[in-house]
């Protein structure tokens, strides 16, 4: 959820159009613990859907689910909240610019 909240752009479109509400996104985390198949399930506005896509489709790889103890591919749906000035985790805003590239290859940080 913090990688969502600092990794997030609520453009300037969407500002001004003042767009709020939930993207519903699904995704696969395959064997290998890497995203894909992602996809809107139910959306806003084009804005905000491709920028919810785009968010989830970067997201780091995970540790893969198992069943009988073997890696298996698992689908999940997650709800991201657009909204001017919505305080997310740790007071992250979705409105601020992503974080710079030195921050962003930090290997000490934690998703």
């Amino acid at each position: 959820m913090q990688y969502l909240a600092r990794n997030t752009i609520y453009s300037k479109a969407a500002r001004r159009k003042n767009i709020t509400g939930k993207v519903y996104v699904s995704y696969t985390v395959g064997e290998d613990g890497r995203v894909s198949q992602v996809r809107v399930v139910r959306g806003l506005a084009p804005e905000v859907d491709i920028e919810a896509r785009r968010v989830v489709a970067a997201l780091p790889a995970f540790k893969p689910g198992r069943e009988y103890n073997v890696p298996t591919a698992m689908t999940y749906t997650l709800p991201i909240m657009f909204a001017p000035n919505f305080k997310l985790f740790g007071g992250v805003k979705a409105t601020q610019t992503p974080p710079t590239e030195a921050r962003a290859s930090n290997p000490d940080e934690s998703y």
